[in-house]
């Protein structure tokens, strides 16, 4: 018992300290400052609060009923604390260490995004809903209202899914991180589609609508369905991925859902939508901005693949779903 307790108080305090670290880091850094919403903020300062209440009792029972020996070793801070204060360091620990410090960084980096992203799909949906007017007929309603609702809720759902799966990182969930992608390329392609980082590369491959290529409406209209089918395949392949959404990380190999058919059906989906969204704004600058985009995104997929391949289960998976992106195609 007096183990138990010892590796409770160690693993409390060693977390406190880095969660305090990232949430003095979030409040008061200037860029955090000025780009997160106050509502991120709050859900942080609770989540804070909340482990320091909780966190006592919960590494009391997990280190004193589930957790075996072979879990205990496996533990991120378990790990970062033997390489730091261990003088003979194998590179098994090396590759253990690194894994588990990037793992906080992917949280670090992503978790913030996910909840910023939430709490702004949400005030716009809750402000379509303050102004919807069912009184119209359906077509109108539809276009006015109908349509941004079904935008907005959809990466409301896909931002909820991933900030939760950053967040809370379990054995019942299935969601332990296995690796994170150990290559510098991984993450230049990763980090490059997110703030602050999307807006450097806007400056070079920017997605404008300055050239109007056709105006007709039918046609239009046409090409906007589209692409609310395709952002409805991506937040289905989000759905699929639940506790194990991420990126950067091997949470498990997921062969259900849209990835029963291509193996990156959320990358597939997300650049055809933005094919059918621009495709009337068309100029020979978009066209190269979106040929842009395509290949960061085909870049990720190949490093992702790259980073995956290390799992003898994706390997099995890759020779069973042998379509990237269109099944039968590519």
């Amino acid at each position: 018992m007096l183990k138990t307790l010892q590796r409770t108080v160690a693993h409390y305090l060693g977390n406190l300290l880095i969660f305090a670290v990232l949430l003095a880091i979030y409040s008061f850094h200037g860029y955090f400052r000025n780009f997160l919403n106050g509502n991120t903020i709050a859900v942080f300062n609770f989540l804070f609060l909340a482990y320091l209440v909780l966190g006592l009792p919960y590494y009391l029972v997990r280190f004193h009923f589930f957790c075996t020996e072979a879990d205990y070793a496996r533990d991120k801070l378990v790990v970062l604390f033997n390489f730091i204060f261990c003088r003979k360091r194998s590179p098994e620990n090396r590759a253990a260490a690194r894994t588990a410090a990037l793992s906080y960084l992917v949280k670090f980096f992503f978790l913030p995004l996910m909840l910023n992203f939430f709490f702004q799909h949400f005030q716009n949906l809750h402000e379509l809903w303050r102004t919807a007017d069912p009184s119209q007929s359906f077509i109108s309603f539809f276009w006015q209202w109908g349509y941004d609702f079904i935008y907005q809720a959809i990466f409301l759902i896909d931002t909820v899914v991933f900030a939760f799966a950053y967040t809370f990182e379990f054995s019942f969930l299935r969601n332990r991180i296995k690796s994170v992608d150990p290559f510098v390329s991984g993450w230049v392609v990763a980090l490059i589609c997110y703030p602050p980082f999307n807006s450097i590369m806007d400056n070079f491959i920017p997605l404008t609508r300055n050239f109007t290529l056709f105006e007709n409406v039918w046609l239009v209209d046409s090409l906007k369905i589209a692409g609310l089918i395709a952002f409805l395949i991506y937040v289905w392949a989000t759905l699929a991925l639940g506790f194990k959404a991420s990126n950067l990380t091997n949470r498990g190999i997921v062969s259900y859902g849209p990835y029963r058919f291509v193996r990156h059906p959320a990358y597939i989906a997300k650049n055809l939508a933005w094919w059918f969204e621009f495709l009337p704004f068309l100029s020979l600058g978009t066209l190269l901005a979106l040929i842009g985009w395509n290949a960061i995104y085909i870049l990720r997929a190949l490093t992702e693949e790259r980073h995956l391949s290390a799992d003898p289960d994706y390997r099995r998976y890759a020779k069973k779903v042998r379509w990237r992106f269109i099944p039968g195609v590519i």
